[in-house]
């Protein structure tokens, strides 16, 4: 390989048909009295276009048609030929420089010889070693196009904003349960949105058990009592979620305040002190109707063998868990009521330190966030010790500032100009490198950007969960044998007997 040309931070890089690079690859560029080594990470590749070639293809094609050619070749020219119609153009990025000591920087970028410089692959493997990465607690990813394992650090994803994101059926959930499951293996507690219930058949082998997946179904095995939710959470939940009106509001507070006071605090004497309290009719129906909302969403019980506390399940589970809050068959309004529970009694939790910090896994966060919650999420409950990774097919469905504050993205592939234009102008890699690369991504294949990688693009392809795992789409076509098959009974007569044989 040779440097060819060189434009702002771009090199092009002249390759050999036998020199197998690929999307992604990264390359060093030596050249003697250069006390530095320049890196480039490959991000296109296409032929070398002269125009004497395009008249020896044309050439050729027209002699072969014809069957008139060159029979004998003592010099082998047309061996050469091949040759320069297979010269290949790379196009590159710089990436920084690795000096003669072994370490990588982002700066020192000089202009190389196209003479004197010479250009050898960089594995992916001693580019990360050179960053000075170390693993601690190793999470595996996968492999990269180098066929060198790849993995990241549990602490990269600690206190950290992460997103997943790709088109559909790239391989954005099973990554998600990959990091979800291998955190859960290093003692974290993670709970997942699950909104197409996939995670809580995680097998036990990779998680040590069954007992380390805790699936709760809001309305079934996650339901709360109004003390343990307590009167800010309620109030929260009125505001945000059931649109109370701020007189309405006031009264239900009084009412609660009333109950509490004489230690009778229940959703059943609730419901009775609304139907006698002294207050406008309009009152008493918007409160009658927000009180059945709740009652309905069967999140809520006065029964405290069926109801759930969070800090006595994370204790339970000394070691980790993954609690999956499953969120299929539920409604809209349930869904979010879920959500503002789990999300204000966490933060409540955590703010008193009853709880070690959490890792939050949101899987399609825009159906079920309200506005508000997005700045709480990247902000104010990060601070507090929820650390999120949001996982969606929807790009331009993340707010702009979810992208600036992000520290890793898992980027899977994109074809939409529109969903490209979203994730290059919120990420701090160049666009040509995303655009070009993305597109070509194979399934379960991604660009890893941030944080875990040193803020070194990284193409990886992410190993085969090796553990059991919900999610897959169901297809009509995938299995014939499981269809019922019609039965017909046909009379059959045997002598004077007739007997119905299913057929």
């Amino acid at each position: 390989m040779k440097v060819l040309t060189k434009d702002s931070d771009g090199i092009s890089v002249l390759a050999f048909p036998d020199e197998k690079v690929n999307l992604g690859d990264y390359l060093l560029v030596h050249q003697v009295g250069q006390r530095e080594s320049l890196v480039l990470q490959v991000y296109e590749e296409g032929y070398l276009e002269l125009n004497s070639v395009t008249e020896e293809i044309i050439r050729e094609e027209l002699l072969s048609i014809t069957g008139e050619g060159i029979l004998h070749d003592p010099h082998d020219v047309s061996h050469v030929s091949r040759i320069i119609r297979d010269l290949r153009v790379l196009g590159c990025k710089t990436r920084g420089s690795i000096a003669q000591n072994g370490s990588f920087s982002m700066g020192s970028i000089w202009l190389p010889s196209r003479a004197e410089s010479t250009i050898s692959s960089l594995s992916t493997h001693n580019l990360l070693k050179a960053s000075g990465r170390k693993l601690g607690h190793k999470i595996d990813i996968g492999t990269t196009g180098d066929e060198h394992e790849f993995s990241v650090n549990a602490e990269d994803l600690d206190g950290c904003l992460s997103i997943i994101t790709g088109k559909k059926g790239s391989g954005k959930s099973h990554l998600a349960k990959l990091l979800a499951s291998q955190l859960v293996e290093h003692g974290a507690y993670v709970f997942v949105f699950d909104v197409n219930d996939e995670y809580h058949a995680l097998a036990p082998e990779t998680i040590e058990g069954k007992s380390k997946v805790i699936r709760w179904k809001p309305g079934d095995s996650l339901r709360f009592t109004l003390p343990y939710i307590g009167k800010s959470s309620i109030s929260n939940l009125l505001t945000s979620v059931l649109e109370t009106p701020d007189v309405s509001l006031r009264e239900f507070l009084r009412i609660w305040d009333n109950l509490e006071s004489q230690d009778m605090l229940s959703l059943s004497r609730f419901g009775d002190a609304i139907r006698t309290w002294k207050c406008n009719g309009f009152v008493r129906e918007a409160l009658s109707s927000r009180y059945y909302a709740l009652v309905g969403s069967r999140l809520f019980t006065d029964n405290d063998d069926n109801a759930v506390t969070i800090e006595e399940s994370i204790a339970a589970h000394p070691r980790g868990g993954l609690f999956c809050i499953s969120l299929k068959r539920s409604g809209y309004s349930t869904r979010r009521l879920t959500i503002e529970i789990i999300l204000s009694k966490i933060l409540e939790l955590l703010e008193r330190s009853a709880i070690p910090p959490v890792f939050l896994f949101a899987e399609e966060a825009q159906l079920y966030l309200r506005e508000t919650s997005w700045d709480d999420l990247v902000t104010r409950m990060r601070h507090y010790g929820i650390f999120t990774t949001f996982i969606t097919n929807q790009p331009d469905a993340l707010r702009n500032n979810v992208y600036r504050q992000a520290d890793n993205i898992f980027l899977f592939n994109f074809t939409n100009e529109t969903d490209l234009d979203s994730i290059s102008n919120a990420s701090t890699v160049d666009r040509d490198t995303l655009r070009a690369i993305v597109k070509t991504l194979p399934t379960r294949s991604c660009v890893v950007l941030g944080r875990t990688v040193n803020e070194l693009p990284i193409v990886a392809r992410v190993s085969p969960l090796g553990l059991t795992a919900l999610g897959e789409t169901r297809l009509f076509f995938s299995d014939r044998t499981k269809i019922p098959q019609l039965l017909l009974a046909v009379p059959k007569t045997n002598g004077n007997q007739t007997r119905l044989s299913i057929e």
